[in-house]
Order: structure tokens, then sequence, then C-alpha cells
């Protein structure tokens, strides 16, 4: 196996744990029934694969763009939660388009509301407050 494969390998994973701990942060908020340490534990652990992928730079940028799928809403969280942490606005631009997209083209599993909500949650998380202004334009 080589570096950049291996290097993949464990972004994927950190992706998809961020995917998954987003949308169990919104269900526990949504059912109100855990408590505020148990949010703050998971937003900590959530934090910590951010930071990897962060690390991991463009390889890290390249493979959120081609594992964010539609069928799964919370990938676009992961996705937008890096492009942001990343400083990369048009990255988070390019984001929000293929969003559109997958909302335009909903099909049988895909539920744009769910979609949205994760796009949402990420941008009131994650977005700079330098960017609201550009990305409002």
């Amino acid at each position: 196996m080589s570096l950049r494969a291996f290097n993949e390998s464990l972004y994927r994973e950190h992706f998809d744990e961020l995917a998954a701990m987003s949308e169990l942060r919104s269900a526990w908020l949504a059912d109100g029934e855990c408590s505020p340490d148990e949010v703050a534990g998971l937003e900590e652990r959530m934090e910590a694969h951010l930071d990897a992928l962060v690390l991991g730079g463009r390889v890290a940028l390249e493979l959120a763009e081609t594992i964010a799928r539609p069928e799964e809403p919370w990938s676009f969280y992961a996705w937008v939660a890096v492009a942001c942490r990343s400083d990369d606005l048009e990255l988070l631009r390019g984001v929000l388009v293929a969003l559109q997209g997958a909302c335009d083209a909903a099909g049988e599993g895909i539920e744009p509301v769910v979609l949205r909500r994760a796009m949402a949650e990420a941008l009131v998380h994650h977005v700079p407050n330098a960017w609201r202004g550009p990305l409002v334009e």
C-alpha cells in the first residue's frame, strides 16, 4: 500500500466519523434527552476528527469532495466543516453548488430537508464571520 493510499484510508475514516457524529449531535439536541456534558464530549471528539482532516491538507480536501454523497446527508456537514476550517471559500462555494444539485436531483432515499439541515448546521458551526458577507452575496 502506498503512503497516499494509507493516508486516504485514514482521512476517509476521520471523514466518516465526523459525519456520523454530526448526525448524532443533531439527533441528541433535537430530542433533548442528553446532558450538556455528553454533547460537549461528542463535540470534542468531532473537533479531533476535523483537526486530523485539516492537517491532511489538499489530499483530505480532495477526498472529502469525492466521498460526500447526497444519500448520506451528514457527509455534506463534514465537507463544509473541512472547507471552512481549511479557509477555502471557493471550495465552500463548490459544496453549496453540489448541495443544490443534490437537492434538485433528489430521488428515492434522498431527503432534501435532511441535506439542507446538515448544511445549515455546518454553516452555523463552522463558517468564519469574515465569510458571512461574501456567502450571502
